[in-house]
């Protein structure tokens, strides 16, 4: 499938085209009906609760902490502070979901006729933690001033990114339940589709362009200013990047079907 091109004066690269298969965008309503499941929010503080030391070890060798705080000299605006602090909890909570999947897949004993599925599992949640850990990148590269610019309220970054986190937790989720499934011998592959698909219409594919061009235009504002350059340059890489890491799930995801 070819990328679709929007006429604009500025150099924009299209969304890649794996993105353009998502059918529908989720709505507000809908990304806030997700994240205040109460289920969900269960699910997400036992793991908290019962990680093991071997686990909160490796979280602070990776970079995530439970309450990472960055020093400021200044104050942040109040749309970008609260847009810092969802993400941040976003990350947190996406980086617990996986390794508690990782974990539980240690402990498990797979029958040898499905190796080889445990181990595309597996794979895919390689791609899952490729994601988390740009995000956590964007997330500390956000503090710096011009990127934060990227955050205030009504950009197309923060809804963007939100999309994202909801989209990979729910695909952690489904590699989760397929996992249990394989070492039943019992996998629901058209379950694992609808889980999948269900999780893609919380991306916003739509977003990326936008994103692109607000970046662009920031860039512009500070070109004069070598450092806030310097740091706009950095986040248009991690955001390529992330781009890229989508895609790359999404390719992933359907060599499983």
């Amino acid at each position: 499938m070819s990328a679709a091109h929007e006429p604009t004066s500025r150099r924009v690269v299209a969304l890649p085209s794996e993105l353009d298969d998502v059918p529908t965008r989720a709505t507000r309503g809908s990304v806030a009906a997700y994240v205040d499941d109460p289920a969900r929010r269960a699910l997400r503080s036992s793991a908290v609760r019962h990680r093991s030391p071997q686990a909160s070890e490796r979280s602070e060798h990776s970079g995530v902490h439970d309450q990472p705080r960055a020093r400021r000299r200044d104050p942040l605006p109040e749309d970008i502070e609260l847009a810092l602090t969802n993400l941040g909890e976003d990350v947190f909570q996406l980086a617990v979901a996986i390794e508690a999947v990782e974990t539980q897949m240690v402990a498990t004993s797979y029958p040898r006729v499905v190796l080889g599925l445990a181990e595309a599992v597996e794979d895919r949640l390689q791609h899952a933690k490729r994601i988390r850990e740009t995000l956590t990148a964007i997330h500390l590269l956000a503090l710096h001033p011009g990127p934060r610019c990227l955050l205030e309220n009504d950009a197309p970054l923060p809804p963007f990114l939100k999309g994202v986190v909801i989209w990979c937790d729910g695909v952690v989720d489904a590699l989760r339940i397929l996992s249990v499934e394989l070492a039943a011998l019992d996998a629901d592959w058209l379950g694992l589709r609808k889980r999948i698909d269900d999780a893609a219409r919380f991306l916003f594919p739509g977003l990326v362009v936008q994103v692109r061009a607000h970046l662009v235009a920031l860039r512009e504002e500070t070109c004069g200013d070598a450092t806030r350059s310097a740091k706009m340059a950095e986040m248009s890489e991690l955001l390529e990047g992330l781009f890229v890491a989508i895609r790359h799930l999404n390719v992933a995801l359907k060599r499983m079907e």
